[in-house]
């Protein structure tokens, strides 16, 4: 029946009046399942970290950052309005693994990992018969042994330098790529390149596309720009002044050489003879903040600039191109990518969506218009929660960090040893509260708290819907954390230079 018909008008008048708890169930509930067309396919997970959506050419950004990138969001399926469920890589990529929030039966917080009782991608397509491997840049944040469940390959880049590492990344890809298509065996890749993370220092010859100011001394992130955040601010620091344009400059330079190595891998598939039968998903852990609101990096907020990330679903041979204005998040592709295999998956409110359906011919993405939430539970920062519901967005927060509070929590724990227990209640009362209005404050700069009671209260319910989802499992216990390994003197040199310390 057409989209606008009475019929279908009738239906979402009826769906608006429903309790929220009853909303949800809703759109969880009948969303009719594709025929499992992926089944043979290879599939490969791009996952570019701190990487914005709107610093991609596909969303309108008038830089070059992302040519290939953008050619692959036009021949397959663009996600417009896409967000991560975190602003923290571990808690994000946590998610994306089992299809679970970080506190839906997963260990939250600063050493968040897959819980013990989750089943993960991996461990899905290693069952399947699938060779699978897990390659990421030099970052430790993934080392925990719960990530690599499943993967009978990992291998973490140990070069020492922690930009311009992608290039190497896709070699190592290419290498297990080409061994797999000599054996006929399909697989499972999971990439994760960290070149647009901080410190931003990409190849010169990406940074001078970008027409950006050229500084032989910048503005160090984590040495200087996180300590100093509000007293530079004053000083004149913001869009249009040299160290900030620099700053984004290089950041931009950064996602130019990600593309550039993307692109190479896609060579590498046509070499392999396998391009026409693999599947790639090309999305984010979280985005990135430069000053939106008052600070930079990320694991900070879940304002917009931390949340919105691009997702590209591209397999020609399946999908018809497609843009896709409808919210998603990094929860569906965990569930969108088994029912595409025709791989059973547990089925709940809180967990993600199908978003393909199509019998025959190509396969089209009609998500279902559900609430998406965001979690960042990293006690010694922020432990905030975010729940958006069509163009309104609520935030909760039991410990809520303002910008000019950050610079002492870098001093207090801020290890990837650190404990997760050891500040806040994550399930505690919530102290600080904030509603936005975003199709007509995108910028998140109107706290509309107070002013709209029934919206917030509707938006209230679901987060209290979630929090009894989670207690009635037992999830609010959080899983016991194995002890953390012994760090070398130069592996703590490495989490310094990311900020990890």
């Amino acid at each position: 029946m057409a989209e606008g018909t009475p019929r279908r008008r009738w239906l979402l008048a009826t769906l608006l009046l429903l309790p929220p708890a009853a909303w949800i169930l809703v759109f969880h509930s009948g969303h009719p399942s594709p025929v499992p067309r992926a089944r043979g396919y290879n599939l490969i997970i791009i996952n570019i970290d701190a990487l914005r959506a709107d610093h991609l050419g596909c969303h309108g950004y008038p830089k070059p950052t992302t040519p290939f990138i953008d050619r692959l969001a036009r021949e397959g399926i663009l996600f417009q309005n896409a967000r991560s469920n975190s602003s923290y890589t571990r808690e994000s990529v946590t998610t994306l693994f089992t299809g679970s929030l970080p506190s839906g039966g997963n260990i939250p917080g600063w050493r968040a990992a897959p819980g013990p009782d989750q089943r993960t991608l991996a461990e899905i397509f290693s069952g399947e018969g699938y060779a699978t491997a897990l390659l990421c840049n030099n970052t430790f944040a993934l080392r925990d042994p719960a990530f690599a469940r499943g993967f009978e390959t990992t291998w973490f880049n140990p070069l020492d330098q922690l930009s311009q590492n992608a290039p190497a990344l896709t070699a190592r890809a290419g290498d297990l790529i080409q061994k797999w298509a000599g054996e006929q065996r399909p697989f499972m890749l999971y990439l994760h390149y960290l070149d647009p993370h901080a410190p931003y220092q990409p190849p010169r010859s990406f940074f001078d596309r970008m027409s950006a100011p050229y500084l032989e001394k910048v503005l160090p992130v984590y040495d200087s720009l996180r300590q100093h955040c509000a007293r530079l601010i004053r000083q004149g620091l913001g869009p249009g002044e040299i160290f900030f344009e620099n700053l984004v400059g290089r950041y931009d330079g950064e996602i130019a050489h990600v593309d550039a190595s993307v692109g190479r891998l896609f060579q590498i598939l046509t070499e392999a003879g396998c391009r026409d039968r693999t599947l790639v998903v090309i999305t984010a852990d979280h985005g990135e903040e430069f000053l939106e609101h008052d600070y930079v990096e990320h694991g900070w907020t879940l304002y917009e600039e931390s949340l919105r990330i691009p997702l590209i679903f591209w397999a020609p041979s399946l999908f018809q191109p497609q843009r896709v204005g409808e919210a998603v998040s990094t929860l569906d592709i965990f569930t969108a990518v088994t029912a595409l295999w025709g791989i059973e998956s547990e089925s709940s409110p809180f967990r993600g969506r199908p978003l393909f359906t199509g019998s025959s011919g190509l396969l089209q993405a009609r998500p279902d218009p559900g609430p998406i939430l965001g979690e960042l539970l990293v006690q010694h920062r922020s432990v905030i929660r975010s729940v958006i519901r069509g163009k309104w967005k609520y935030l909760a927060a039991q410990r809520w960090l303002p910008p000019e509070d950050r610079p002492q929590a870098l001093g207090e724990g801020e290890t990837i040893e650190g404990s997760t227990n050891r500040h806040t209640d994550i399930w505690g009362p919530v102290i600080h509260e904030e509603l936005y209005d975003l199709e007509h404050d995108p910028g998140e700069e109107t706290n509309l708290i107070g002013r709209y009671p029934e919206i917030q209260r509707q938006l209230y319910r679901i987060y209290l819907d979630y929090r009894r989802f989670c207690r009635d499992r037992g999830y609010h216990k959080i899983p016991a954390l194995s002890p953390p390994g012994s760090l070398d003197p130069a592996e703590k040199e490495k989490l310094k230079s990311l900020g990890y310390m």
